[in-house]
């Protein structure tokens, strides 16, 4: 098995637009689902509040109502930190999906100029590991496709340029002819094999 060349990327946002707009729709949908949380909050001290305020014996409104306010500023604040780490999070995964993305499209790039040679990998955590295996399984039969035609090429090269050779040494002085049948006979072992 081959090794793998040391790989770390350096920039964060390889797709910035796909990058964000995932990390924006994850953050949304969190943001939606834990935005009940403090409305449910609110709703259960408002019913003590006023079940409270009927009822002489029970303790003060104002210390129910302040107590109210810390707990909705501590969800909030708790749901900012929340919201943040899941953006992070969201940008991080969405990184593990952009950068083997963006390296395969840079080897296509690389294919489509030429340069058939190179091996794709991709960084151990990384997803979509199937990709570097089928993209160098196709680049290796195409450098094998591509290695039969110019052999093929080659054998109908050489005969066509052998009964040339073959009528020209019919007309050349000794030591030539010996020199060209000498190179008719690589020729024609070369057709051979």
């Amino acid at each position: 098995m081959e090794s793998r060349p040391p790989y770390h990327r350096r920039i964060f946002l390889i797709n910035k637009n796909f990058q964000l707009r995932f990390a924006f729709y994850v953050c949304s949908f969190l943001f939606a689902l834990s935005f009940a949380y403090p409305l449910i909050i609110s709703s259960t001290f408002d019913f003590f509040i006023r079940t409270m305020a009927g009822d002489p014996n029970a303790p003060s409104v104002i210390y129910l109502e302040e107590t109210r306010k810390e707990l909705l500023s501590m969800l909030i604040l708790m749901e900012v930190v929340f919201l943040s780490m899941a953006f992070i999070i969201s940008i991080f995964l969405s990184h593990r999906v952009a950068g083997p993305l963006y390296k395969l499209d840079r080897y296509f790039r690389e294919a489509r100029d030429g340069n058939i040679e190179q091996k794709l990998f991709f960084r151990k955590n990384d997803y979509f590991k199937e990709l570097p295996d089928h993209y160098n399984d196709m680049m290796d039969a195409i450098r094998m496709r591509l290695g039969q035609g110019d052999s093929s090429k080659a054998a109908q090269t050489i005969s066509q340029v052998l009964p040339v050779i073959e009528k020209a040494a019919g007309r050349v002085d000794a030591q030539t002819r010996i020199e060209l049948e000498s190179v008719l006979t690589v020729l024609r072992n070369t057709l051979k094999n």
